[in-house]
Formats: structure tokens, sequence, C-alpha cells
């Protein structure tokens, strides 16, 4: 569309007399571009990444670049070069943009192509549950019990901690229901900072 920001990406091949892309192709293509357009460029590794160069090689036999529409309604050409290489070139014909008091009669995705079929339901399911939370029914710590419940919640801000004694390090959770615990999620405060060891333990009741 001929609207000053509609684009086209266009896709430049490395081919043998095949038409079979080359993949060990590194190449390096020359531009040119003729008509009422914008060059946006590609990307490749090298300085700069070669950003808006008009030379630029491909990569896997490859590459992609970008051209921009102006407000003018022409043909684009745009031409590439490459020593060793024939050279090709591709040329864009924009439509004419119509609006009607700065508004555009046009869907942004209007000749687009869509792909609405799909094909038949799987019988069976397509995934499955192979782990249940088992929720928390009683929380005992051995200290700062009134923070307690901050250990199991979803709020990163909030934590529990001990008093600074090691006898008062430790904290149990009663679960809701009896269950086989095969993954435990541990809700730790400056993990990033800190080193400490953990023994968690499961299946039996602290004397108290």
């Amino acid at each position: 569309m001929a609207n000053g920001n509609d684009v086209a990406l266009v896709e430049i091949e490395v081919v043998d007399e095949k038409g079979r892309r080359c993949p060990t192709a590194l190449n390096m293509i020359e531009y040119s571009l003729k008509g009422p357009a914008e060059w946006r460029g590609g990307i490749a590794m090298g300085p700069g990444n070669f950003i808006l160069e008009k030379s630029f090689p491909v990569e896997g036999g490859v590459n992609r670049f970008l051209i921009r529409s102006t407000n003018t309604q022409e043909v684009i050409t745009v031409h590439a070069t490459a020593d060793g290489l024939k050279s090709a070139s591709i040329q864009l014909v924009t439509k004419p943009f119509i609006s009607v008091a700065g508004l555009s009669e046009m869907m942004s995705d209007a000749g687009l192509p869509s792909l609405l079929t799909r094909g038949a339901t799987p019988s069976t399911p397509s995934y499955y549950i192979s782990r249940k939370a088992v929720a928390v029914k009683d929380i005992k710590a051995g200290a700062n019990q009134q923070n307690a419940a901050k250990s199991v919640d979803d709020n990163e801000l909030s934590d529990w901690v001990n008093d600074g004694k090691l006898g008062t390090v430790w904290i149990e959770y009663e679960l809701e229901r009896e269950a086989v615990v095969e993954n435990v999620t541990i809700k730790l405060n400056n993990f990033r900072s800190k080193v400490y060891p953990l023994i968690v333990s499961c299946g039996w009741k602290r004397s108290v």
C-alpha cells in the first residue's frame, strides 16, 4: 500500500542450477533500489550487523530485507548482484491508498492470506496433569509464628524469617490430605546473596 508505512519483506536465496538452496553460501550481496520506496535493510553477522546497509551477506544461503512504501503509487524495483553469481531482481507495485477525512477505507489485514482449516480433533487428550498441588492445612514455626503463612503465599514481597537462633530455624507444614510428595517448591528470600543448607523431611511429626 502506498501509505508511507506499509512494508514488504523480501527473501533472497543463493541456489544451484536446479533451484536448490546452497546452505554453505555466505556471499556478499549488493542491492540497488529504484522507485518510490525507502530501504529499511536487513541484518547479518558483521560490523554493526549491517543495519540499513545495502550490502550484506546471506547466511546459510538465505537472508531477508525490508522496504517501505511512500505515498506515491508506482513500480518499485530491487536489483541484487554478487560476485560469481547471476544477478536477480524483483518488482513490486504499490497499490493506491484511499482515505476519507484521514481514515482508511481498507482494513490493514485486507488481502493477507489466512489459514482457517485444521485437522481432526485427537481422540485422546492432548495433555495430562501429572502432578497435583496439595494445599497446606496448618503451619507451625520455631519463631515468628504470626508470619508463618507468608512462607507459602504467592506474594514475592512477603516472607517468614526466624529469630536468628539455630534452634528455632524450622517450619512445619501439615498438608490437607495424605499424599505422595514428588516435588517441593520452596519460597526463599535473599537467595541471590545468601547460601545456607536446607533439610526437607516428610512423613513425620515433630515432637515439641
